[in-house]
């Protein structure tokens, strides 16, 4: 009969292999899919969606990650490894802090200044990437944006509409990430596709101006996102930026 403590050397042995393959193979898996779901969709070889999906999944896995440090801290003592193993936590760190946001954002991907009579898409739903989507505002909206986005106002402009028109045109113009894709001089209104930086989402913009008095303009914004059901401020803050931008002299 052989002693005991060699009986056990092939368990221990096995064991160690498993844990540093593990904290070898996790974090460098968590990390690739984070960094190329992240890239592959901002070259736009992937679409937005399928990126997100691989940047979450590589997320997960760095929490997978964390445990595969702790095992090599317990069984083997692999410092170096350990660390690496520490690494692949970090595409968790960034998914987490990403999902803390649904709790800060309304779960609403369309936004208006005017949520009584939002200004209406007309190109927009004729688009090939939109067909089957709808473009009507969801009436929930309305008190949602009022809670969550007080600041999220029309804007008045010491212009008539036809100048108020030609200024809020030519800054979506010179705006990056966006293309516009309609106008009608006739009826002040025109409509854009904004490209987010990071993800590559497509997002529907249209601006409305109206007379507002004598020598005045008021300027509505509305902007939809195509995909998912939240989108964490995005549509928000594009307003406020594009109309702030018009405040200016």
């Amino acid at each position: 009969m052989r002693p005991a403590y060699r009986q056990g050397r092939p368990r221990s042995f096995l064991m160690i292999s498993f844990v540093n393959k593990t904290a070898t193979v996790l974090p460098a898996l968590s990390l690739l899919l984070f960094a190329g779901g992240m890239l592959l969709a901002h070259w736009e070889l992937l679409p937005p969606t399928t990126g997100m999906a691989l940047y979450v999944l590589g997320g997960l896995l760095g929490l997978l990650s964390l445990g595969a440090a702790v095992g090599v801290i317990v069984v083997s003592r692999a410092w170096p490894l350990a660390l690496f193993a520490l690494l692949g936590v970090l595409p968790f760190v960034a998914v987490a802090a990403g999902a803390g946001a649904l709790f800060r954002y309304p779960r609403i991907n369309d936004v208006s200044t005017d949520l009584q009579h939002p200004p209406a898409f007309a190109h927009a739903p004729t688009l090939p990437a939109n067909a089957g989507r709808s473009f009507d505002f969801p009436a929930g909206n309305a008190p949602l944006i009022a809670a969550a986005y007080p600041d999220v106002q029309p804007v008045e402009v010491p212009f008539d509409p036809d100048a108020a028109y030609a200024r809020a045109l030519r800054l979506a113009r010179e705006t990056p990430n966006w293309t516009v894709t309609h106008e009608d001089a006739a009826a002040h209104t025109f409509e854009a596709v904004a490209v987010t930086k990071l993800f590559r989402w497509r997002d529907d913009v249209v601006v409305r101006i109206t007379g507002a008095g004598e020598h005045a303009s008021r300027i509505d914004m509305r902007s939809k996102s195509r995909d998912g059901k939240s989108d964490f401020g995005a549509n928000a803050k594009r307003i406020q930026g594009f109309l702030d931008h018009l405040r200016l002299p």
